[in-house]
């Protein structure tokens, strides 16, 4: 404001300056015109003094102005810093003020972070010890009850259930520690897609070749490696199916065609192979051979439907997700719709599953092809393991993580999981036993015909109880007491060898009335060993007292006498 008064002031001075020297110029125009005119040039003259003294004034009040100007400047500027110095002080003890009060804050959120993960695990602890506890205990009884019902059908659904369930929980642990230990020692081998199927199919074939003469331990082989070499081979393709096929549902099912057809290659090779070897010596096929080729058949079956049951649930859970989601992985978010379409596609192919059943039943009684059984069967057993997939990705992304939000941890969510399954192969069993009452006599419950029920429903079962215990021993290895890989795969092979055994000694036998004959076979044949060796015993200690006796009537006597005299007792004893 001080500078435009200023400019205002100089611009009239200039103004007024200009006018002085036109009337200076215009009086000495007129004094040199009038030479006497000098009263005229002297008013000219007082003119121009005037005009300089108000030149002069207006100059010293423009100075005095400016310097007031400059002193209004200079205390502004003082005044300006004295505000600032006194906001930065402000500034730095509100800041001071903020960071105190951020990190208190701070401290109250990690400390009620802290209870509130502490509440959470007890909670999770409090929840995992109850179901346990109430589960087992109901699942035991249930079982005491259905192993031991009058009724045959269920005995024998129990069983195989139980047999499938436990197969499939130690075939996972053995695969699971086969695998890490490759991927410890060999590092990745996925670039060269189905190398750990072939070795592990070679691997099976030659332990089934080398445990032929015993007819339990073959069965064991077959359904135990059967399941791993179908887990192998569901790592395998299922890697290809998510790395190389993920576009779309149309090209993820090529791989089901990919897998399907090297699978049906092993088959036909390794059948030439039993053929020839079964008559290359005296020409004509035994019974040992014969069961074992049939237990080879068997492990064959298994692998295949396991594998592209899977490979079609993936299908299924791709088109329901509209992405392709990994098979140990769980879909993020989703709506019901999608889940409960995923759980309706599982739900059709059990209702499939259960009428082809009768159809298989009917066509086994019907036919004595054995190629047309097999067929029938595989196509049977493809149906049960695609129900059992599906069903059992949908409830995975039913319940899994909003358990496991809710209860904090995914131990309790797993653990609630696999009661349930358990629960619903209980209602699935007494479901059968009531609908083959309804239906006509033809319906033949064999162990062979049930296999595509049983197998399906272990499957389930025996998949959320390993991933129960999975998520138990992540947690132990988590826990800092050793290397987590050196606990994974202690705490698998203990469990395998603790499981292994009394499933083939004890519950195997009991799905199948051939394995039940053998093993009372071996017993009788164990009572009758014993017994021998009782009697001998008995024999050489009879024939000790005759000794003494002996000795006692005649001391005198040849020893080389009665020890013939002895051995002879005993061989008659004997």
């Amino acid at each position: 404001a001080a500078s435009a008064r200023a400019a205002h002031a100089t611009e009239g001075i200039a103004t007024e300056a200009s006018s002085a020297l036109l009337h200076t110029v215009a009086a000495s125009a007129r004094a040199a015109q009038d030479t006497e005119g000098s009263v005229w040039a002297s008013s000219a003259l007082l003119n121009i003094s005037a005009a300089s003294a108000r030149a002069a004034h207006a100059t010293e009040g423009i100075a005095t102005e400016a310097s007031s100007a400059l002193l209004h400047t200079a205390a502004a500027s003082a005044g300006a810093a004295h505000a600032k110095e006194g906001n930065a002080t402000g500034a730095e003890g509100v800041e001071e003020e903020d960071f105190a009060i951020e990190e208190h804050a701070k401290e109250e959120g990690e400390h009620e972070g802290e209870e509130e993960g502490k509440a959470e695990g007890n909670k999770a602890v409090t929840i995992t010890a109850a179901a346990s506890l109430l589960g087992m205990t109901a699942s035991i009884q249930l079982l005491f009850y259905l192993t031991n019902c009058r009724v045959v059908l269920v005995r024998i659904m129990t069983w195989r259930m139980v047999s499938a369930a436990i197969s499939i929980y130690a075939a996972i642990l053995l695969f699971n520690v086969s695998h890490n230990l490759l991927k410890k020692f060999s590092g990745e081998t996925d670039a060269v897609p189905c190398v750990k199927l072939v070795v592990v199919w070679i691997v099976s074939q030659l332990l089934m070749f080398k445990v032929k003469e015993d007819p339990l331990s073959s069965t064991a082989v077959a359904v135990l490696w059967g399941h791993t070499t179908g887990f192998f081979a569901i790592a395998d393709f299922g890697h290809i199916q998510e790395h190389r096929f993920h576009d779309s549902p149309m090209q993820s099912m090529t791989v089901v065609g990919i897998a399907g057809g090297l699978l049906i290659v092993l088959c036909f090779v390794t059948r030439l192979l039993r053929s020839w070897v079964a008559l290359a010596g005296d020409g004509v096929v035994d019974d040992v051979e014969a069961l074992w080729m049939e237990r080879c058949e068997d492990y064959e079956d298994d692998v295949i439907t396991m594998t592209l049951g899977f490979l079609i649930s993936q299908v299924l859970r791709f088109h329901a997700c509209g992405k392709m989601v990994g098979h140990e992985e769980e879909p993020e978010g989703g709506t019901p719709q999608q889940i409960a379409g995923l759980c309706l596609l599982g739900i059709c192919f059990a209702v499939s599953l259960i009428v082809f059943t009768g159809i298989r039943a009917k066509v086994d009684a019907s036919t004595k092809d054995p190629t047309v059984k097999r067929m029938v069967g595989i196509a049977n057993n493809f149906q049960g393991m695609t129900a059992a997939w599906t069903l059992l990705f949908g409830l995975r992304w039913r319940f899994i993580e909003p358990w496991a939000a809710r209860f904090g941890s995914a131990i309790p969510a797993k653990l609630l999981l696999a009661l349930m399954t358990s629960l619903g192969a209980v209602g699935v069993i007494l479901g059968l036993d009531l609908m083959t009452q309804c239906v006509d006599d033809e319906f033949d419950p064999s162990p062979r015909t049930l296999r595509a029920i049983t197998g399906a429903v272990g499957l389930m079962v025996g998949l959320t109880w390993e991933q129960t215990f999975a998520a138990s021993i992540e947690g132990l290895a988590e826990g800092g007491f050793a290397h987590p890989l050196l606990i994974e795969i202690g705490l698998s092979m203990f469990l395998f060898i603790v499981i292994y055994p009394s499933w083939q000694l004890y519950i195997l036998p009991k799905t199948d009335k051939r394995l039940e004959q053998c093993v009372k076979a071996m017993q009788l044949h164990g009572d009758d060993e014993e017994e021998e060796n009782a009697e001998m015993e008995k024999a050489l200690e009879e024939s000790g007292d005759e000794e003494s006796t002996i000795h006692d009537e005649d001391s005198q006597g040849s020893e080389e006498d009665s020890e013939n005299q002895r051995l002879k007792h005993t061989v008659k004893r004997a």
